[in-house]
This record gives C-alpha cells, sequence and structure tokens, in this order.
C-alpha cells in the first residue's frame, strides 16, 4: 500500500472511531436524562 493510501486508510479509520465514540456518548446523554427525569416524576406522583 502507498504511503498516501495508508494515511488515508487511518484518517478515516480515526473518523469513524471518533463519530463512534461521540455517537454513544450522546446516547449516554439522552438515557440519563430519561432517567433522571422518569424519577422525577415519579417521586412527584407518588
Amino acid at each position: 500500500m502507498s504511503q498516501e493510501l495508508t494515511i488515508a486508510v487511518e484518517a478515516i479509520k480515526t473518523a469513524i472511531l471518533q463519530s463512534q465514540h461521540q455517537a454513544a456518548k450522546d446516547v449516554t446523554r439522552v438515557q440519563l436524562i430519561l432517567y433522571y427525569g422518569t424519577g422525577h416524576y415519579s417521586s412527584n406522583v407518588i
């Protein structure tokens, strides 16, 4: 593989991994907000 192609493949891999990591963080944040809101609501209703 040429050096330019190797660099391009590594850049693409890095971009994909960073995007996957960010997506996982976003999902976790949204889930925490949901769980907090659900707990808060149920503690005020009961």
